[in-house]
């Protein structure tokens, strides 16, 4: 019943077929669904678009890769990840305002955060010169309450839009390393990306933008003569030149083809490998070794 809804060819056979063999190692299949685009004469256009889908959704019709080569590497793309999340955030972004976004698992963190974001929002300095900021706690609802839907969105575009960049190359320009960064975030106690409208300004671990917060009282004078923007991103890296922290970046090994290294989004060093197992206990016991 199920199949004869579906409006695409499906398989029928659940024995061993001709054709299995060619799609786990020259598509890369792993068990994860993946999405093979193929012209009317036959010649595959994208290995997988659905990460590309995932990001652009119908912007990346008709979903080839030069298509998701042009819309990755703007250097505004990043924006995508964040432009349709909530309601507020379009239009917060439409009205080119400065959002933080922020979260992580540190939820005395991200009060922390929030207060002195808050506080910075509200500075008379900001109102003069009607520089207008926005908050937005990834995972939190309007009343606190989490939100595992827009969670779970945010990191899955990041994620996808971190294979739509490194299915062919690892090259490292500004819009890979940047998403990398996001990347890495994931497992972090609390971080924080700053944005202008869809451009993204600076991205952070919590320790290191809380610093920034905290001592910004000194610097808001500054923001009258080189502007909010300028200052901010400014004292952020002064700050995290003395002293950085490990970065990890965690990529699940059955979501397609995976490359091989990886550079460090921080710093010019390749990144070291690392395995790790995970089990979340779904759909019964056979599922605990994959």
């Amino acid at each position: 019943m199920l199949r004869f809804k579906m409006p695409w060819y499906v398989v029928q056979h659940f024995s061993p077929i001709v054709g299995i063999k060619f799609i786990k190692e020259e598509w890369n299949f792993k068990n994860k669904p993946i999405l093979v685009v193929m012209n009317r004469q036959g010649k595959v256009e994208h290995p997988n678009a659905l990460h590309m889908i995932r990001v652009w959704g119908m912007k990346a019709f008709p979903f080839t890769t030069t298509v998701e080569e042009t819309l990755s590497n703007r250097v505004d793309g990043i924006g995508s990840v964040w432009f349709d999340i909530h309601p507020d955030v379009s239009n917060w972004i439409k009205q080119e305002k400065y959002i933080f976004f922020y979260g992580g698992k540190d939820n005395e963190w991200i009060q922390q955060f929030n207060k002195k974001a808050a506080t910075l929002a509200n500075d008379p300095v900001m109102k003069d010169k009607k520089i207008s900021i926005e908050l937005f706690c990834v995972g939190k609802g309007s009343k606190g309450e989490d939100d595992h839907n827009i969670l779970g969105h945010f990191w899955n575009r990041i994620e996808s839009f971190f294979f739509s960049k490194t299915h062919k190359n690892t090259k490292q320009d500004i819009v890979t390393q940047e998403i990398q960064k996001l990347l890495s975030y994931k497992t972090e106690s609390g971080w924080v990306v700053l944005s202008k409208g869809s451009r993204l300004v600076v991205s952070g671990n919590g320790t290191t933008m809380l610093k920034v917060l905290e001592e910004f009282d000194k610097k808001k004078e500054l923001v009258r003569e080189v502007g909010f923007e300028i200052c901010f991103k400014d004292h952020h890296e002064k700050i995290i030149e003395t002293g950085h922290h490990c970065c990890r970046v965690d990529i699940p090994m059955n979501a397609g083809k995976v490359p091989e290294h990886i550079k460090c989004p921080e710093c010019p060093r390749i990144m070291e490998t690392y395995i790790s197992y995970k089990c979340c206990h779904i759909d019964g016991p056979m599922n605990a070794l994959h």
